[in-house]
């Protein structure tokens, strides 16, 4: 959990950031906290019944199954051009 929320976390949001032009830094950083929490509580609300039907070995499997099926489609997404 801390190595997640130290680390990780903070990694992820400058690499989000670094990928946006430099004049649109602050609006990278609030869409990464809004996809951010809408994924948590989006993914906690539609997850429930996976953990109540099939208990948390099922909930993991279901969550990291969505997680690899998603980053295909993410990975083919054009990276925007850097300003000098």
């Amino acid at each position: 959990m801390a190595f997640g929320s130290g680390i990780l976390h903070p990694a992820l949001i400058a690499l989000h950031v670094e990928l946006s032009q430099p004049s649109q830094r602050g609006r990278a950083a609030a869409a990464f906290y809004l996809a951010f929490d809408l994924g948590i509580g989006m993914g906690s609300w539609l997850l429930a019944p996976v953990l109540q039907g099939f208990g948390i070995a099922g909930l993991f499997t279901v969550a990291g199954a969505i997680a690899l099926i998603t980053l295909a489609p993410l990975m083919r997404l054009p990276r925007p051009a850097q300003e000098g």
